[in-house]
C-alpha cells in the first residue's frame, strides 16, 4: 500500500487548499535517491511527462483525499494499463493518508538522469540510468495476456494460491517436465538503450558508444538457435511480430501462444526482454519451474528481493 505514496498532504476535502508535508515513506526511501518529494517537483514532473508522446494513456496525476481518488482530467480515455494499476490504489485508498503523486504504467523508464533533474515519477520499471521509482504495475490485475499471448486467460490471484499451486504440481510433476528451456512470445526488438551500464558487459573497444545502444532481436536470435545448434537445449517459438518486422523476416515461422499455466510442462523457462522489460517474470516464478532470466538493465520493484541461484519462495 505504501508504495503509491509520493507526497503526504494534510486532510482536506477542497483540493485547492491542500496542506503539504514533505516525506517519502520508508518503503520508497531506498529508491528515492533524489531526496524529499515536494509539491513543486510533483508539479514539475506533471509538466515534464506531458512532453512525452502518448502521455495521456500512460501517465496520470493522482490524489487520494479522505479515502477518495481524484484524477486530473486529460480529455483522453484512460488506457487499460493505467486503469488496471489504479485498481490497487482504489482497494487501499481508505487506509492510505492523503497523497498526491504522478504514476506511469508505460513499459519503459523515462527520466534519464543525464537529461532530467531528480523528479519522483512512480513507474512500472526503472534502470540505473533513470530517476523513475519502481512500484507494482498492471501485471497483478491483467485478466488476459498481452499481444504475445493473444488474449490467453490470466489470473494472478488464483495462481499464487496454495490450492492452485498444489494442483499445478499434481498436473505437471517435476520428473515429467521437459528438459529444454522454453519460451513463447512476440518478436520484439529490445530497446537496450543503456546496455553499457550492465556490470556484466565487457568493454567494447571496437564499437562506438552510439552503436552499443542499438536494439537487438534477442527473441528471434534464440528462436533461430533453437532450430539450429542449440535445438537440444532450447524450445523457443515466436507467436507474432509487428508488420514491419514480418516484412523484414518473410521466412520466419510463427507458432501458437501457450497459456502461462501450461509453461509448467517445462523444467526451465526463459525470461527475455521485450521492447523493454517483460512483466512476465513474476508470473513465471509461480509456475514451479526454474526461471532463466536474461541479464537486463531493467528493474521492476521486486527485483531487489531476487537472488541469483536461490529458489524463490
Amino acid at each position: 500500500m505504501r508504495l503509491f505514496a509520493a507526497l503526504l498532504v494534510g486532510a482536506a476535502s477542497d483540493c485547492s487548499h491542500w496542506k503539504h508535508q514533505e516525506q517519502v515513506w520508508s518503503s520508497l526511501a531506498p529508491a528515492a535517491q533524489h531526496g524529499p518529494v515536494t509539491l513543486q517537483n510533483v508539479s514539475e514532473l506533471s509538466s515534464a511527462v506531458k512532453k512525452l508522446n502518448g502521455w495521456q494513456l500512460y501517465f496520470s496525476e493522482v490524489a487520494i483525499i479522505d479515502g477518495g481518488i481524484w484524477l486530473r482530467q486529460t480529455g483522453v480515455r484512460m488506457g487499460g494499463w493505467l486503469a488496471a494499476t489504479l485498481r490497487l490504489v482504489r482497494e487501499v485508498a481508505s487506509s492510505v493518508p492523503n497523497v498526491l503523486f504522478v504514476l506511469s504504467v508505460h513499459d519503459e523508464a523515462h527520466l534519464e538522469r543525464t537529461r532530467f533533474k531528480p523528479l519522483p515519477l512512480l513507474s512500472a520499471l526503472t534502470t540505473a540510468a533513470h530517476w523513475d521509482i519502481p512500484v507494482p504495475g498492471q501485471t497483478w490485475f491483467e485478466t488476459s495476456g498481452g499481444v504475445s499471448s493473444q488474449g490467453a486467460d490470466q489470473d494472478f490471484g488464483l495462481w499464487e494460491s496454495k490450492q492452485w499451486q498444489k494442483q499445478l504440481e499434481t498436473k505437471y510433476p517435476w520428473e515429467n517436465r521437459t528438459q529444454r528451456a522454453f519460451f513463447r512470445g512476440h518478436d520484439w526488438s529490445a530497446s537496450n538503450a543503456f546496455t553499457e551500464l550492465l556490470p556484466t558487459r565487457p568493454a567494447e573497444h571496437c564499437i562506438k558508444q552510439h552503436d552499443i545502444s542499438m536494439s537487438f532481436g534477442y527473441r528471434r536470435w534464440y528462436a533461430e538457435l533453437s532450430h539450429g545448434p542449440l535445438k537440444d537445449v532450447l524450445d523457443v517459438g515466436l507467436t507474432g511480430a509487428p508488420d514491419f518486422v514480418k516484412a523484414q523476416n518473410p521466412q520466419q515461422v510463427y507458432v501458437r501462444p501457450v497459456p502461462l499455466p501450461d509453461h509448467a510442462k517445462h523444467k526451465y523457462l526463459l525470461h527475455l526482454d521485450g521492447t523493454a522489460a517483460s512483466n512476465r517474470l513474476l508470473k513465471l516464478l509461480l509456475m514451479g519451474s526454474v526461471v532463466l532470466k536474461q541479464d537486463s538493465i531493467y528493474e521492476e520493484y521486486f527485483y531487489k528481493d531476487l537472488k541469483p541461484w536461490v529458489l524463490a519462495q
